[in-house]
Protein backbone atom coordinates (compact mmCIF):
# COMPACT_ATOMS: atom_id res chain seq x y z
CA UNK A 1 0.00 0.00 0.00
CA UNK A 2 1.15 3.59 -0.66
CA UNK A 3 4.12 2.98 -2.98
CA UNK A 4 6.31 0.42 -1.13
CA UNK A 5 9.98 1.33 -0.78
CA UNK A 6 9.43 5.09 -0.81
CA UNK A 7 10.01 7.26 2.23
CA UNK A 8 6.62 8.02 3.87
CA UNK A 9 5.33 11.52 3.11
CA UNK A 10 2.22 13.42 4.12
CA UNK A 11 -0.60 12.25 1.88
CA UNK A 12 -3.93 13.76 1.04
CA UNK A 13 -6.54 11.25 0.05
CA UNK A 14 -9.82 12.46 -1.36
CA UNK A 15 -13.13 10.82 -2.02
CA UNK A 16 -14.72 12.69 -4.91
CA UNK A 17 -18.01 12.50 -6.76
CA UNK A 18 -17.89 12.58 -10.58
CA UNK A 19 -21.63 13.29 -10.77
CA UNK A 20 -21.37 16.74 -9.25
CA UNK A 21 -18.67 18.45 -11.24
CA UNK A 22 -15.69 16.74 -9.60
CA UNK A 23 -14.93 19.07 -6.73
CA UNK A 24 -17.25 19.22 -3.76
CA UNK A 25 -16.70 22.14 -1.37
CA UNK A 26 -14.88 19.84 1.06
CA UNK A 27 -12.46 18.72 -1.61
CA UNK A 28 -11.91 22.31 -2.76
CA UNK A 29 -11.18 23.32 0.85
CA UNK A 30 -8.76 20.40 1.28
CA UNK A 31 -6.83 21.48 -1.80
CA UNK A 32 -6.59 25.17 -0.92
CA UNK A 33 -3.59 24.73 1.36
CA UNK A 34 -0.11 23.70 0.34
CA UNK A 35 0.28 20.08 -0.67
CA UNK A 36 3.37 18.50 0.89
CA UNK A 37 2.94 15.01 -0.51
CA UNK A 38 1.05 13.14 -3.16
CA UNK A 39 -2.70 13.58 -3.55
CA UNK A 40 -4.62 10.39 -4.23
CA UNK A 41 -8.21 10.36 -5.44
CA UNK A 42 -10.25 7.19 -5.16
CA UNK A 43 -11.26 5.88 -8.56
CA UNK A 44 -11.10 8.71 -11.08
CA UNK A 45 -9.22 11.83 -12.08
CA UNK A 46 -10.66 15.21 -11.11
CA UNK A 47 -11.01 16.89 -14.48
CA UNK A 48 -11.39 20.40 -13.11
CA UNK A 49 -8.55 20.21 -10.56
CA UNK A 50 -5.41 22.27 -11.04
CA UNK A 51 -3.66 20.30 -8.28
CA UNK A 52 -1.55 17.38 -9.42
CA UNK A 53 -3.11 14.14 -8.22
CA UNK A 54 -3.19 10.44 -8.93
CA UNK A 55 -6.42 8.57 -9.50
CA UNK A 56 -6.34 5.15 -7.85
CA UNK A 57 -8.95 2.71 -9.13
CA UNK A 58 -9.81 0.54 -6.13
CA UNK A 59 -7.90 3.05 -4.04
CA UNK A 60 -9.11 1.80 -0.67
CA UNK A 61 -7.41 -1.53 -1.40
CA UNK A 62 -4.21 0.08 -2.70
CA UNK A 63 -3.59 2.94 -0.30
CA UNK A 64 -3.90 3.13 3.48
CA UNK A 65 -4.54 6.88 3.16
CA UNK A 66 -7.42 6.35 0.73
CA UNK A 67 -8.84 3.54 2.89
CA UNK A 68 -8.74 5.83 5.94
CA UNK A 69 -10.33 8.71 4.01
CA UNK A 70 -13.04 6.36 2.80
CA UNK A 71 -13.87 5.31 6.37
CA UNK A 72 -13.94 8.91 7.57
CA UNK A 73 -16.18 9.88 4.64
CA UNK A 74 -18.62 7.03 5.30
CA UNK A 75 -18.84 7.68 9.04
CA UNK A 76 -19.32 11.40 8.39
CA UNK A 77 -22.01 10.67 5.79
CA UNK A 78 -23.84 8.31 8.14
CA UNK A 79 -23.83 10.89 10.95
CA UNK A 80 -24.99 13.62 8.59
CA UNK A 81 -27.80 11.44 7.25
CA UNK A 82 -28.91 10.70 10.83
CA UNK A 83 -29.07 14.43 11.57
CA UNK A 84 -30.90 15.12 8.32
CA UNK A 85 -33.43 12.43 9.22
CA UNK A 86 -34.51 14.61 12.14
CA UNK A 87 -35.37 17.43 9.71
CA UNK A 88 -36.77 15.17 6.96
CA UNK A 89 -38.16 12.07 8.73
CA UNK A 90 -40.47 10.98 5.90
CA UNK A 91 -37.54 9.79 3.76
CA UNK A 92 -35.87 7.54 6.37
CA UNK A 93 -32.35 8.87 5.82
CA UNK A 94 -31.27 7.29 9.11
CA UNK A 95 -32.01 3.84 7.69
CA UNK A 96 -30.72 3.92 4.10
CA UNK A 97 -28.17 6.76 4.46
CA UNK A 98 -28.73 7.72 0.84
CA UNK A 99 -28.41 4.32 -0.79
CA UNK A 100 -31.14 3.30 -3.23
CA UNK A 101 -32.86 0.78 -0.97
CA UNK A 102 -36.45 -0.39 -1.40
CA UNK A 103 -37.44 1.80 1.57
CA UNK A 104 -35.73 4.83 0.06
CA UNK A 105 -37.46 4.31 -3.30
CA UNK A 106 -40.80 3.84 -1.51
CA UNK A 107 -40.33 7.10 0.40
CA UNK A 108 -39.60 8.94 -2.86
CA UNK A 109 -42.65 7.36 -4.47
CA UNK A 110 -44.83 8.49 -1.54
CA UNK A 111 -43.31 11.92 -0.81
CA UNK A 112 -41.41 12.88 -3.95
CA UNK A 113 -37.84 14.06 -3.73
CA UNK A 114 -36.72 16.31 -0.91
CA UNK A 115 -34.55 19.37 -1.34
CA UNK A 116 -31.65 17.10 -0.35
CA UNK A 117 -31.95 14.70 -3.26
CA UNK A 118 -29.30 15.25 -5.93
CA UNK A 119 -31.16 15.60 -9.19
CA UNK A 120 -27.79 15.90 -10.96
CA UNK A 121 -27.23 12.25 -10.05
CA UNK A 122 -28.73 10.24 -12.92
CA UNK A 123 -30.17 7.56 -10.67
CA UNK A 124 -31.82 4.49 -12.14
CA UNK A 125 -34.14 4.64 -9.13
CA UNK A 126 -35.33 8.10 -10.18
CA UNK A 127 -35.97 6.83 -13.69
CA UNK A 128 -37.86 3.81 -12.36
CA UNK A 129 -40.08 6.17 -10.37
CA UNK A 130 -40.72 8.27 -13.46
CA UNK A 131 -38.97 11.35 -12.09
CA UNK A 132 -37.51 13.92 -14.42
CA UNK A 133 -33.76 14.17 -13.93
Amino acid sequence: MDHPGERPQPVRALIGDPTIGDLTPGIRDALLGPVDGPVFVDGFALRSSTVAHEALVGGDGRSAAVAAASIVAKVTRDRLMGALHERFPAWGFDQHVGYSSPGHRQAIAEHGVSELHRMSFASVAYEQLGLEV
